[in-house]
């Protein structure tokens, strides 16, 4: 790793890296953040949330370069607001949800299309997932949705997602259209439709190349399954204590708790190299 700072990329997951979705961030967290931003370093999130649900963290937290959205589907700068690069569903995606709506017809689901939300289906996990992130979104049936779409984010209670995940790897199997995406679950109760093959790592390497960083000059933290790629892509990985072990045993750093500011620990020891 490079000891000039300007040379280094942190980026970070959100929810369970860097905050408790619905608590406020670590307050170690937002100081060390803007202590290694103003000294030259750059730093930046890596999320499954689209442009809306990341845009108050962006503001918040000061990030001046672009952000990696939507599982690293999407790279967003908020100072242009343009979209440097993006991945899409197939159309056939509109098959899939119909399908696991009709098996499971208690999930909400958000189809996210960059900065907008549309909602075919909602139930209090989804509606919590709105509310707290204060987005704006529209209700509007499956079928009337003509814009691409990055993502589709599934809430539903934690046997619903268990079984949806089964269903889904039998269907995989024997549904030709099941192989056009990827499912990845990024809390016990999320599970997301993502385009083939998108990964968080796919996303920190375009970013590291649109700013001209050296891969070993990047670091990710993380701390669940959709993290992995991002933290074995990246030239240093980084895990926070609340992590699962499997997802600990990936780490090149291990750093406390999210509540106790892991993100501002590893930051630190960066200032401190």
């Amino acid at each position: 790793m490079d000891h000039d700072i300007n040379n280094l990329l942190v980026v970070c997951d959100v929810d369970g890296t860097l905050m408790r979705a619905g608590k406020p961030i670590p307050e170690r967290n937002v100081e060390m953040i803007a202590k290694f931003r103003e000294l030259g370093g750059n730093f930046t999130i890596c999320t499954g949330r689209g442009i809306q649900a990341s845009r108050r963290l962006i503001e918040e937290l000061g990030i001046n370069i672009p952000a990696i959205l939507c599982n690293g589907g999407l790279i967003y700068d908020y100072g242009t607001e343009k979209i440097l690069s993006q991945s899409v569903l197939d159309e056939e995606y509109k098959e899939l949800a119909a399908d696991f709506v009709d098996r499971f017809p208690e999930i909400g689901y958000e189809v996210v299309s960059g900065n907008d939300i549309y909602v075919p289906q909602n139930n209090n996990i989804i509606n919590q997932h709105l509310y707290v992130n204060n987005m704006e979104y529209k209700m509007m049936p499956l079928e009337k949705i003509t814009a691409e779409a990055n993502k589709i984010l599934i809430g539903a209670d934690e046997d619903t997602i268990s079984r949806m995940k089964m269903y889904y790897n039998n269907k995989r199997d024997i549904v030709p259209y099941y192989k056009k995406f990827d499912f990845t679950q990024t809390s016990p109760v999320y599970f997301e439709l993502m385009p083939k093959g998108i990964t968080k790592g796919d996303g920190l390497t375009s970013l590291a190349n649109i700013l001209g960083i050296k891969q070993r000059n990047t670091s990710a933290i993380g701390d669940f399954d959709n993290d992995l790629p991002m933290l074995r892509a990246a030239g240093t990985a980084v895990v926070v204590d609340n992590a699962p072990d499997h997802v600990k045993a990936v780490a090149d750093k291990l750093v406390c708790d999210c509540l106790c500011g892991g993100v501002g620990e590893y930051l630190e020891m960066l200032l401190n190299m």
